[in-house]
């Protein structure tokens, strides 16, 4: 199996209106979709694609455009603090150190 070369990589991601990104030359990207998808074309495992820092596979180009189109972020709402605001005000951590040593 041989790897595809950049202009290959390129021409396929332009004709799905996608941008290709030459990070290195051992290193890929996809942008314009609804996510960025990473590509490693050389490696021991062959054409590796890694999407939104998920664990990354084996795969081809045209997953890789998949990847990038379809797969979307899980929108999480936002998480308020899981402490208690005290009327108290807080103690620096070099004091915490000072009563202790007294």
């Amino acid at each position: 199996m041989t790897s595809p070369n950049w202009k290959d990589f390129a021409d396929i991601l332009q004709s799905q209106g996608l941008r290709p990104r030459e990070c290195t030359r051992g290193h890929w990207q996809i942008l314009g979709g609804k996510t960025l998808v990473n590509c490693w074309p050389c490696t021991k495992r062959g054409f590796v694609i890694q999407a939104d820092g998920k664990k990354s596979r084996v795969g081809t180009i045209e997953e890789g455009v998949q990847l990038a189109n379809a797969y979307e972020k899980a929108v999480t709402e936002q998480m308020e603090p899981p402490w208690q605001e005290s009327s108290q005000p807080s103690i620096g951590l070099i004091r915490r150190f000072w009563r202790w040593i007294w």
